[in-house]
């Protein structure tokens, strides 16, 4: 896999850390447009990680389903200067991304079957 490189017209910002996690218990985050506002009720949860590792509350442990993370980040950008997303390492997940309240990216991944 090629990795995005540092140069003088790429930036690239590492967004590991601690997010804003929230479990849809209902499914109802997409229908009550929860990407429009910041999330409430949330707990905090490292990025990269499985949230189903990493909590001893069974509801959460055993959840298939929605989750929503949230995180604040700043991209020095231009104008017409595009911004790129690149996923380094994710299981199956379909993902959508909205920015300051509006969709603009949506994303299906599934792992390799090469190691």
């Amino acid at each position: 896999m090629v990795y995005p490189r540092e140069s003088e017209t790429r930036q690239v910002k590492d967004l590991s850390g601690l997010w804003s996690f929230k479990q849809d218990v209902d499914n109802v985050g997409i229908s009550e447009h929860w990407e429009k506002a910041p999330l409430i009720n949330t707990q905090w949860m490292p990025v990269p990680a499985s949230y189903n590792d990493l909590s001893q509350d069974v509801r959460l442990r055993d959840h298939i389903g929605l989750v929503w993370y949230e995180t604040d980040v700043g991209v020095g950008v231009g104008v017409g200067v595009g911004v790129g997303v690149s996923i380094g390492q994710a299981g199956p997940v379909q993902s959508q991304v909205p920015l300051h309240g509006s969709h603009i990216l949506s994303l299906v991944v599934h792992p390799s079957p090469h190691p």
